[in-house]
């Protein structure tokens, strides 16, 4: 009984509701509709022009890349190198960079519970840099001709004689602990800090891990945790570098 007495009295309710307020009460709920239609499309439009904005800017921005070239000896061996930054997008200012070089030597001691260490000894002066003073297409180039066959070459004849030279320590170390003790070979880094002010106004700061396959972008805070590690360390010129020279630097810091 109750149900249909609910039923009946909406009935009542809307016969009795004046036709004029009947089509107020649709009007109002029309134009609720449009209103709430008209905030979504403004939204979305928002959005996308905020998005066009972001695709524009980047688009106006500095684009870094990087190229590079090698001299070869008669024999076809890569003695010398050169690396050159360009900008092939937007214009920029305040425009700097800066080369990091090193022995990256990974010293494993199974003695000791941080089994793996790693060892970085800088090498300073092995690249030159020659800014051309363009904004764009090529800016800086850095070239590793200081000694008549290459720094390239030096390198790699220092890392040769090197992994010779560390067997006698090798076999002291693991004689002495009684557990396996190795260093490894040595392995040749290089990375850059890239800094520009953007055709915005907006500080830009990118690191860079650089081989001979290429150069990798690296984050902000690896890139500066590699490079306050770097500077902070002793390291050697190029000039003076030598194989027994990167041994006593290495044995020095496993006792630090």
């Amino acid at each position: 009984m109750s149900n249909r007495k609910k039923s009946k009295n909406k009935r009542t309710i809307w016969a009795f509701m004046p036709r004029n307020q009947l089509g107020q009460v649709m009007i109002s709920v029309m134009a609720l509709l449009v209103s709430i239609s008209a905030v979504v499309i403004t939204s979305t439009t928002n959005k996308l022009m905020e998005q066009q904005m972001e695709i524009t800017k980047v688009e106006k921005r500095p684009l870094i890349n990087f190229k590079g070239n090698y001299e070869t000896d008669e024999n076809g061996f890569a003695i010398r190198e050169s690396l050159a930054i360009h900008n092939e997008g937007g214009l920029m200012e305040e425009f700097d960079s800066k080369m990091l070089t090193f022995f990256d030597i990974g010293v494993w001691d199974y003695s000791k519970d941080d089994v793996e260490k790693h060892i970085v000894v800088p090498i300073k002066n092995y690249y030159f840099g020659f800014t051309t003073g363009a904004l764009q297409k090529e800016i800086v180039t850095y070239d590793n001709k200081f000694f008549k066959e290459g720094n390239n070459k030096k390198i790699i004849e220092v890392t040769r004689e090197f992994s010779k030279l560390k067997e006698p320590l090798e076999q002291k170390q693991a004689k002495k602990s009684n557990y396996h003790f190795e260093i490894g070979g040595g392995e040749f880094k290089t990375y850059c800090k890239v800094e520009y002010k953007d055709i915005y106004g907006e500080k830009q700061e990118l690191y860079y891990d650089v081989s001979t396959s290429g150069a990798k972008k690296i984050s902000t805070k690896q890139g500066k945790s590699i490079f306050e590690k770097i500077e902070s360390s002793t390291g050697f010129d190029i000039e003076e570098v030598s194989a027994s020279k990167l041994l006593d630097y290495v044995e020095k810091e496993m006792k630090d």
